[in-house]
């Protein structure tokens, strides 16, 4: 009974096997994630359930009497081999089964079923109806032939990366110039491999918060800095922006490198991010590399008069158009945008040419 169970045992995570065997936990701080109606949900303690051959179960959940909460667990079917957390939005289909909650708020929850055989774990969700109610747990597990349980550790979650979209970085979607100042990670694949990204949004920062979305591009090799400018030749995969808190993209990769960019629909949405990989197939320890902004220097210039000089073409003026001198020390790829002030009255067509000199003013066209 309730009363007999000793709330000052360690929450540890080591394997227990059995056939009756008590796991306990707790509900605090961030893994006080409420009920399935509540994003925070994954947040929630999981323990992983092996089932090596079909056997009948009854799963009880405790909380101390003097706390009365209204309780829950999920019994939950992983679709990988590995003992990973489950953090994708899951689907009825997924529930094996449920104690649900009650407005009596019990110290104990109970529920049986029959558990068949799988190569991959079962996961238990204890849940509060309400994120933030913190307590004590114990969970009792009862089977009718021997099964391995252990309470999932950090160790156990997915690789995560957190950033943001804040200021210059919330570039908005592919539509906008500016979608190449987001957030951007390189990803290489040495074989083939499918991986599916899952990006999550929590918290909604405002009302007018708009969707989210992800895009796959194709990378040069061991490329450091962000690509700076989109174009559709270079797209791999995307997902459609048709939810502001979760998108997952799925994707079958060949070898090579990919740049994977997370973004909202629109320019200016700033917010918080956890972008998530998850792979049947392993992945190294740090599958995604941060790109890094590309250093810019401008210079304004002016063709006005003598110094309007022309094309190559015209062999007399040319060289009296503006020149500047650059200097490389090593091997760049070096990428020069040349464009005119956007009020311009007059538009003309542009070109620009590099040569090969000492420093010093190009005199005459070789």
């Amino acid at each position: 009974a309730e009363d007999a169970m000793d709330w000052s045992l360690p929450i540890v995570t080591t394997r227990n096997k059995g056939t009756r065997i008590d796991i306990p936990g707790e509900w605090k701080g961030r893994s006080a994630g409420g009920c399935f109606n509540h994003l925070s949900w994954i947040h929630n303690p999981q323990i992983f359930l092996i089932v090596d051959k079909n056997t009948n179960v009854k799963i009880t959940l405790y909380q101390p009497k003097s706390t009365g909460l209204s309780i829950n667990f999920y019994v939950l079917k992983s679709y990988y081999t590995q003992e990973k957390k489950i953090v994708l939005p899951y689907k009825d289909e997924d529930i094996v089964c449920e104690a649900y909650f009650s407005d009596k708020k019990p110290s104990k929850v109970t529920a049986g079923t029959t558990l068949a055989q799988s190569s991959t774990p079962y996961v238990i969700v204890p849940a509060t109806f309400l994120p933030h109610d913190e307590s004590r747990w114990i969970i009792s597990i009862e089977s009718e032939h021997p099964i391995e349980a252990r309470l999932a550790g950090d160790s156990d979650e997915w690789q995560k990366y957190e950033d943001s979209w804040s200021a210059i970085t919330a570039g908005g979607c592919s539509n906008f110039p500016t979608f190449v100042n987001n957030p951007q990670y390189l990803f290489h694949t040495p074989s083939h491999i499918k991986v599916t990204f899952f990006l999550f949004q929590e918290e909604i920062p405002h009302q007018t918060f708009d969707t989210i979305g992800l895009y796959i591009l194709k990378s040069a090799q061991e490329e450091t800095q962000k690509i700076i400018e989109y174009l559709p030749s270079i797209e791999v995969a995307r997902v459609n922006f048709i939810n502001p808190n979760q998108v997952t993209l799925t994707y079958d990769f060949a070898p090579g490198y990919y740049t994977i960019v997370p973004t909202t629909f629109n320019p200016g949405q700033e917010a918080r991010f956890q972008l998530w990989m998850l792979s049947s197939q392993n992945l190294p320890p740090k599958a995604l590399n941060p790109l890094i902004p590309r250093k810019w220097v401008s210079i304004k210039g002016v063709w006005k008069g003598e110094s309007a000089g022309g094309s190559l073409n015209h062999k007399a003026t040319w060289k009296n158009n503006p020149q500047f001198a650059l200097k490389v020390l090593k091997d760049y790829e070096l990428v020069i945008y040349l464009t005119q002030e956007q009020d311009s009255e007059k538009k003309f067509g542009i070109g620009l040419y590099i040569f090969l000199g000492d420093g010093n003013r190009i005199p005459t066209i070789t």
